[in-house]
């Protein structure tokens, strides 16, 4: 498998868009263990998932390390905020599955404890998954939009010391600041 920056980045079969999102974020985002991309399988309705059409990336962080589990939180908000804009379907990670099309209320997420598989409740990445649409030249505005946010504020900290309070996501306190689309 390729790797990028040390991270193995498994983007054969991918969308485009999808692999360039894909290549910023291993870039841009060395916490990152590992990004998987197009699998062929079906979803447990026995349609297309948005894995098997190279619509999705599974972003590979462990919510059960303080630091990743804050990265991994961060950029789940970025993606609700900018899911209009990019066409983002749905993100799973560490038990919150989001959806813009079913949420249980404004902002909040869907518990999600797996299907009975070997993902579980997603602890180990965050599932992102994209409409089925191309982004028509959008991906260098989610760079700009999303992974560079995320890249400056990781710059700017000791991201290796532990940080009181990393284990649950407070927006009203988040030291990143959710851009406006």
């Amino acid at each position: 498998m390729p790797h990028i920056n040390g991270i193995i980045v498994q983007s054969h079969g991918s969308q485009p868009w999808v692999k360039h999102i894909m290549h910023e974020l291993a870039t841009k985002v060395p916490r990152i263990e590992k990004l998987g991309g197009k699998v062929p399988r079906k979803n447990r309705m026995g349609g297309y998932s948005a894995h098997s059409t190279g619509r999705a990336i599974d972003i590979y962080l462990d919510a059960n390390d303080d630091v990743d589990l804050k990265l991994g939180n961060e950029l789940c908000e970025l993606f609700k905020a900018s899911a209009a804009t990019f066409k983002i379907h749905d993100y799973i990670w560490n038990g919150c599955d989001w959806s813009r099309t079913n949420i249980a209320a404004v902002g909040e997420c869907n518990v999600y404890a797996g299907n009975n598989d070997r993902r579980g409740p997603h602890k180990d990445h965050i599932h992102l998954a994209f409409e089925n649409t191309d982004l028509k030249g959008k991906p260098n505005l989610f760079v700009e939009k999303v992974i560079i946010p995320i890249h400056e504020y990781m710059s700017t900290r000791d991201w290796e010391a532990p940080v009181e309070g990393w284990g649950s996501w407070d927006p009203e306190n988040a030291a990143l600041k959710t851009p406006v689309f």
